[in-house]
């Protein structure tokens, strides 16, 4: 699970002297709308049905804002109580986190980017395209990660020499194939297919996140 010598990333001491101190008891407000733990408790305070969590994500993949999502339920057959619309609206956004560095030299064979979290927390995520047999195009695989640094602390992993800096959220854990999915797209390539945490951290470590 941990970032071993075959997969360190060209970001990876990079991001060790970017890494801001250790974060502890991260709270991010707005949350983000990809967090299925945080937008359920969030319904559930306003007496929302669940059902309406998957229109939520639909209409989120393919819009720029809250606000865009906040204006299509709205305005949709079966819409959520309005109370609900403006509190959505107020307390998520589309992404917490953003791309800060890529390395985009050769598209066709992936990427991989840095991306900055809410509170400043710096984590990696990397697009492989790969062959597979039998087939003609590409497939793409996701790899994540689930923490910034990592308290496992192995000698041969650049992450574990940052010490734990901080568990991502299960929604930033998200954001990572968000912002994947932008890039292929972007590059004339598919979605993504396969998603690995082989990134920063130790996913058993943070095991709540993940497998939300």
């Amino acid at each position: 699970w941990c970032l071993t010598l075959r997969h360190t990333l060209v970001f990876s001491t990079v991001v060790s002297e970017m890494a801001p101190a250790r974060k502890v008891g991260r709270r991010l407000s707005p949350s983000s709308v990809w967090d299925a733990g945080v937008l359920k408790e969030h319904m559930q305070a306003h007496s929302v049905k669940p059902s309406h969590i998957r229109s939520v994500w639909k209409l989120a993949y393919r819009a720029d804002s809250m606000e865009e999502v906040a204006d299509k339920l709205a305005s949709g057959s079966n819409p959520p109580p309005a109370r609900w619309i403006e509190a959505l609206r107020r307390d998520f956004v589309l992404c917490t986190s953003s791309v800060v560095d890529s390395d985009t030299n050769d598209p066709a064979k992936g990427c991989k980017l840095v991306l900055r979290m809410q509170d400043g927390l710096l984590v990696e995520a990397v697009v492989m395209l790969l062959k597979s047999k039998g087939e003609d195009n590409d497939r793409i695989t996701l790899c994540v990660s689930s923490q910034a640094g990592c308290r496992m602390a192995c000698t041969f992993c650049e992450t574990g020499r940052m010490g734990h800096l901080g568990d991502l959220t299960a929604g930033e854990i998200v954001e990572q194939i968000v912002h994947a999915e932008r890039f292929a797209l972007g590059h004339g390539q598919r979605r993504v297919r396969n998603i690995v945490f082989m990134g920063m951290g130790e996913p058993l470590d943070n095991y709540d996140a993940v497998h939300h």
